[in-house]
């Protein structure tokens, strides 16, 4: 009996909590009956550090929107909306800017960078808006169809003046490559009044950056400094280019051919084309000197500007020095001073090739040197021809050889009459970038007197 007693007083908690169970069912039977009848209603969170993972959210709407600030330089935020089983959530990331930037070219005062023909590289990057400021004025050359190269009776003729006028060493195989004559028609264009100047071109250098005159041509050279050849007039100290000022309206030297092409896309233009400049220099009358048939020592700068034989120039001059020598469009230099780049490839004999004579030829589709035009300070008068064809390596970069720019003729332009000489427009020190006057100008190099 004792015993019986002492196992009942024991296991008395053992009863408490099977009556504790049989509670809490009738309790959660009763919960589970009112929920499902709508009794009553859960609105269960997510509770701290639980992680839900919504079915598959679709995102529905991404803008742009500027949260509230009391400061007006708050960060745009990218907002996300996104739909969830349970609605709608809003998304606001860290303030990190995710807004695409809209890209716009540099104010260049009214007149935009264009694309220009496809005939000469690009310059890599730069804000040409300084350069575009200083561009050399354009004359319009008419279209038409003229004559270009000459025959063997002028060619000899040159050569015979040449060697008793000028005593230069001159030989009728010089001429070989303008043969023969043959009709070109040409659309209208424009024409750089002038040949580029170093100011111009230390314009450009500074607009394409420190070190752009090694690589920054289309990966070329394009322009030796004085670092590079004593003759150059731009000087470079690490940072900056510049021409004092007593180089500075020179026509621009030691530049490639790339180099100049470079140039001419930075202001929307191009280099001419062979047959282009020989119209612009010839004009309708097939005159064999930019000015007429006959030499005149004051009209170009040759190193035979009078009959003693002897060496009358020693380097390039200003450009538009010699006003009497322009061509019948208004172009200076034309004869002399320096060769200019053109545009095309040579080949000795592509005058002989049918795509001489088509319609805007644009000279040979290959080659290894360009042609070059007009003769330089450093010629006799034979070589200064309208007529006359010379080559070099696009990479030359000579005290001999420059270039000006040529351009498509504007809408409406298209068949104008000739314009005729038109009147010097004056280059003052305002129109020219900033230059180092205390360089000391480099030495012209001696040379033997050209052939």
């Amino acid at each position: 009996m004792g015993t019986l007693r002492r196992q009942t007083r024991d296991s008395g908690w053992q009863w408490i909590l099977i009556g504790v169970i049989i509670g809490l069912g009738v309790a959660a039977v009763v919960c589970l009956g009112s929920y499902a009848a709508g009794l009553i209603s859960l609105n269960i969170g997510a509770s701290a550090g639980a992680i839900e993972t919504p079915a598959q959210p679709t995102v529905l709407v991404s803008e742009v929107a500027e949260l509230p600030s009391p400061t007006p330089t708050v960060e745009p935020r990218v907002i996300i909306v996104t739909a969830t089983p349970s609605g709608m959530t809003v998304i606001q990331p860290s303030p990190t800017v995710l807004v695409p930037t809209e890209t716009t070219a540099p104010d260049l005062g009214g007149t935009p960078l264009v694309t220009p023909t496809p005939l000469s590289p690009t310059p890599e990057g730069g804000n040409f808006a300084a350069l575009i400021g200083m561009q050399t004025e354009l004359g319009l050359v008419s279209g038409g169809d003229f004559t270009m190269g000459t025959n063997q009776a002028e060619a000899a003729a040159a050569v015979s003046v040449c060697l008793n006028d000028y005593k230069g060493s001159c030989d009728i195989s010089y001429a070989q490559d303008s043969f023969p004559p043959h009709r070109v028609v040409l659309d209208s264009f424009q024409m750089e009044l002038n040949e580029v100047t170093a100011a111009q071109y230390v314009a450009f250098l500074n607009a394409l950056g420190p070190n752009s005159h090694l690589t920054g041509c289309q990966g070329n050279p394009c322009a030796a400094t004085n670092n590079e050849a004593e003759n150059s007039n731009i000087a470079f100290d690490g940072t900056t280019y510049s021409v004092a000022n007593l180089f500075a309206n020179l026509p621009m030297t030691n530049v490639t051919w790339y180099g100049a092409a470079a140039y001419c896309n930075a202001l929307g233009r191009r280099l001419p084309t062979e047959a282009e400049w020989e119209r612009a220099a010839r004009g309708t009358d097939q005159r064999i000197y930019p000015y007429g048939n006959e030499w005149s020592p004051t009209a170009a700068n040759t190193n035979r500007n009078d009959l003693s034989g002897t060496r009358t120039s020693n380097g390039p001059v200003q450009v538009r020095t010699y006003p009497d020598g322009r061509s019948p469009y208004g172009m200076y230099d034309m004869a002399g001073n320096v060769a200019e780049w053109v545009q095309d490839w040579y080949q000795a004999n592509y005058y002989s090739q049918a795509a001489s004579a088509g319609p805007n030829p644009q000279g040979p589709l290959t080659g290894t040197t360009k042609v070059t035009r007009g003769g330089s300070w450093d010629t006799v008068p034979f070589f200064t021809r309208t007529v006359h064809r010379q080559d070099s390596d696009p990479l030359t970069q000579s005290l001999f050889i420059g270039f000006r720019c040529a351009a498509d003729a504007a809408p409406g332009q298209s068949g104008a009459a000739l314009p005729g000489a038109t009147q010097p427009v004056v280059l003052t020190p305002a129109a020219l970038p900033t230059v180092n006057p205390n360089i000391t100008p480099s030495p012209l190099p001696s040379l033997p007197p050209g052939g």
